[in-house]
């Protein structure tokens, strides 16, 4: 045997592996691929991420896709994949965490000022000398947090009912809970998700008649820090954003 010969015969075995291994990657249905590189991605970012909230959520979330990838991989499945994801990625990483008490910082800093409205009618901590303490949002965001139980189920509820009436259509509007974008602020609590929600909101009527609509849903955002929103009749959620001293 000669050495070009020796040569070819592993150049060729490794030819006809990769092209088996594609041939196998085009035959699973598209579904089992994205749902396995959610898995993928939702696995590295739970053993890479600081967060213990994010943490669980990545581990979680990684056996949702994981169990969503096999349903989608067969034809006769009664359920559907985007909800056994839904389910995986948001449903079970969240009834964790609200078990476990454990949030993102934001979903703490919602509640406390939700706490405070109650309490003393004003949202924000008279002298904050902790991260803890700043509170970057309008006066708005304080009725989520005022509301009773885990501030995580309103935030997602302000931002699932925003969507569905941007939407219209319930398997889309369980599908984007599920992505992982979607997912992660839905477990561990986000501010930014009514304020995501209302965005989808007013876009989707601006392509209807109702102006007094489109208007309506974007004044209510309770926007974070920077400049002021649209104006709407109401100025309490909407009015500029103020500081502790401020305030007083």
């Amino acid at each position: 045997m000669t050495g070009e010969e020796t040569t070819a015969g592993p150049t060729a075995t490794r030819s006809d592996l990769a092209a088996r291994v594609r041939r196998g990657v085009r035959g699973v249905r598209p579904g089992v691929r994205v749902l396995a590189a959610c898995g993928v991605v939702a696995l590295i970012f739970g053993m890479v991420s600081g967060p213990a909230p994010h943490r669980t959520w990545g581990i979680t979330a990684a056996l949702g896709y994981g169990a969503a990838a096999l349903v989608a991989g067969r034809p006769a499945a009664r359920i559907s994949p985007a909800v056994v994801a839904a389910t995986g990625a948001v449903a079970l990483p969240l009834l964790l965490l609200v078990a476990t008490d454990r949030a993102q910082l934001e979903a703490d800093v919602v509640r406390r000022s939700g706490e405070l409205l109650t309490a003393t009618g004003n949202p924000y901590v008279p002298e904050p000398r902790e991260l803890a303490d700043y509170n970057p949002y309008l006066p708005g965001m304080a009725l989520l947090g005022a509301l009773p139980g885990d501030v995580r189920w309103w935030l997602g509820a302000a931002f699932l009912a925003a969507l569905s009436r941007a939407v219209r259509r319930g398997p889309m509007v369980v599908a984007i809970a599920a992505c992982p974008l979607v997912a992660l602020p839905l477990a561990v609590g986000s501010a930014d998700l009514p304020v995501t929600g209302l965005m989808c909101l007013g876009l989707a009527l601006a392509g209807q008649a109702g102006r007094a609509a489109q208007g309506w849903s974007s004044g209510r955002l309770p926007r974070s820090s920077g400049p002021p929103g649209p104006r709407c009749p109401w100025p309490s959620p909407c009015s500029p954003y103020r500081t502790a001293d401020a305030a007083h």
